[in-house]
């Protein structure tokens, strides 16, 4: 009976739950931060900014909740593609960076060769020095052998650096 008591006189003097805040606290600048991002700049500036010239105690998430609100986007659509086993692969050469010669110890310009089977999402990379014809026919030739026989068709995504152009 006692905890009862206790319990009811706590419920009758303490608040009650405070509803959540439903306005931004960056209402005001709302113009001001529409100019700016028409204006291409970022939220972490915008951020900066306004402590600057209002001197407010602003955090990155404010912003970035105000900026996610008002720039609404319509999200992006994907198309997954079905096909049968085997009948597609997807390949592209991509730059990767420097990367250490391995034979030298220098620097050199290093590209990804990647293919992925259509089907399985199987996944093959490689990473090269170059992006001629013989090493694009030889990376096929490594793909095929981790990943199972060649496809019938294969769509290229860049045809020129992959030697696909006719």
């Amino acid at each position: 009976m006692i905890a009862s008591t206790v319990q009811g006189r706590l419920t009758a003097t303490l608040p009650g739950a405070v509803p959540p805040q439903q306005v931004s606290s960056l209402a005001r600048y709302e113009a001001e931060i529409v100019r700016l991002r028409s204006e291409g700049v970022e939220m972490a500036a915008i951020r900066h900014r306004l402590v600057e010239r209002h001197g407010i105690a602003v955090s990155y998430e404010a912003v970035r909740r105000l900026v996610r609100r008002l720039e609404t986007r319509t999200p992006e659509a994907f198309v997954r593609v079905e096909t049968a086993p085997g009948a597609e692969a997807q390949v592209d050469f991509g730059y990767a960076g420097l990367t250490l010669d391995p034979q030298t110890g220098t620097p050199r310009k290093t590209w990804v060769f990647v293919m992925v089977l259509s089907w399985s999402r199987h996944m093959y990379a490689e990473l090269v020095y170059n992006q001629t014809v013989a090493t694009w026919l030889a990376c096929h030739r490594n793909a095929f052998r981790s990943c199972g026989p060649a496809s019938a068709a294969r769509p290229c995504a860049r045809a020129r650096s992959s030697g696909c152009a006719g």
